[in-house]
């Protein structure tokens, strides 16, 4: 691969190509900004980012000016089984670039490159597909893939609640925002497309999101009585049971002292509460060191587009606050609880982009 003419050497390009790439405070448009960067200063065919998500491999974004189209590689709606991607396996297995053969004999060059997360961990792959990288090109790349690296690693530390792990409120606050705003087909319209086989395995891509507020009951007490210390094992094997109760592409959030927050994708009301209720059964299962049985109370509703952020956190807060009111340990739907009469509709008055309730 050549760099573009007018750029190769040129120090200027290159400072503004690290400018480029870090000029953003967000994963997909970090992403983004890498993809662009390495398609305009190397001559690249093809760059493509890929994430691991559920052992399968699934592409994020591409640019392929030359419309390459190689046996193995990454395309949209077609996750790729790891297990049966080989060379992906390899990087994956090796934690290092693998240079796939395929090309070789048209001059050109396919390398995979491992994306490691903050616990160094590989969760996905950066694709290219060109010429022959030149000594200088390569150097350029493994420059611009270590300053990716970095700055991921420091996203994701702004992002993450620093005793979980989990992803922290102000991260929250962004993906609610991301969610609130893209469209949405109905689930009618995504029924009608689907085999149904893909109905029975694909209920995250065919739902709507739903927001769910967890609270743990009386944790107040167990920091009184057993100290922070051992407060804190709590909240951190919470988070770790919530981790194998929810899928990769469901996101958990600890909001502060024992609040958290999961968003998940369910094609109907029942699978979002049976997915929340096995939760609760699995903490309330668990035998926390020291403390002994622990429990939880939830309350959630479905994000529909439109709505307000605030409008939907305080609905949610709504069911959660009538299951503690009630018994605790239970799992409640703020729409099922209005329409039994359990509780009064919140009502969210707008004045001058001020919200009341």
């Amino acid at each position: 691969m050549v760099a573009r003419e007018g750029n190769k050497g040129s120090a200027a390009a290159i400072v503004d190509s690290i400018a480029s790439v870090t000029a953003h405070a967000d994963r997909d448009m970090l992403e983004t900004g890498l993809v662009e960067t390495l398609h305009q200063l190397i001559q690249a065919d093809r760059v493509a980012i890929s994430h691991i998500v559920n052992k399968k491999i699934k592409l994020k974004l591409e640019i392929n000016s030359s419309n390459v189209d190689v046996e193995g590689m990454t395309r949209e709606k077609h996750p790729l089984p790891l297990d049966e991607a080989p060379y992906f396996k390899q990087c994956f297995e090796s934690g290092k670039a693998v240079q796939v053969p395929y090309l070789v004999c048209f001059d050109k060059v396919y390398h995979i490159y491992p994306i490691r997360n903050l616990k160094d961990d590989i969760i996905g792959f950066i694709e290219l597909i060109g010429t022959k990288l030149t000594e200088s090109d390569g150097r350029l790349l493994n420059g611009l893939m270590q300053i990716y690296r970095n700055y991921m690693r420091i996203l994701e530390e702004s992002e993450n609640d620093t005793l979980t792990g989990l992803l922290n409120r102000r991260t929250f606050d962004r993906k609610l925002e991301q969610i609130l705003n893209e469209p949405m087909a109905s689930n009618e319209e995504y029924a009608e497309k689907q085999t149904e086989t893909q109905r029975r395995r694909s209920e995250y891509a065919s739902g709507s999101n739903w927001i769910a507020v967890l609270d743990i009951d009386f944790f107040k007490k167990v920091n009184d009585k057993y100290g922070h210390l051992y407060g804190d094992e709590v909240l951190l094997l919470l988070a770790n049971i919530m981790r194998t109760c929810f899928r990769q592409t469901d996101k958990l959030f600890r909001f502060g002292g024992e609040e958290f927050v999961i968003v998940i994708r369910s094609a109907t009301e029942m699978g979002a509460g049976y997915a929340l209720e096995r939760l609760r059964k699995k903490v309330e299962e668990y035998y926390f060191p020291q403390v002994g049985n622990v429990t939880v109370s939830i309350g959630y509703i479905e994000i529909r587009p439109g709505d307000m952020s605030s409008e939907v956190l305080s609905k949610a807060d709504e069911a959660l606050y009538y299951a503690k009111e009630n018994g605790r340990n239970q799992v409640n739907s703020y729409e099922q609880l209005v329409a039994d009469g359990h509780i009064k509709p919140v009502e969210v008055e707008v004045n001058d982009d001020i919200e009341l309730f």
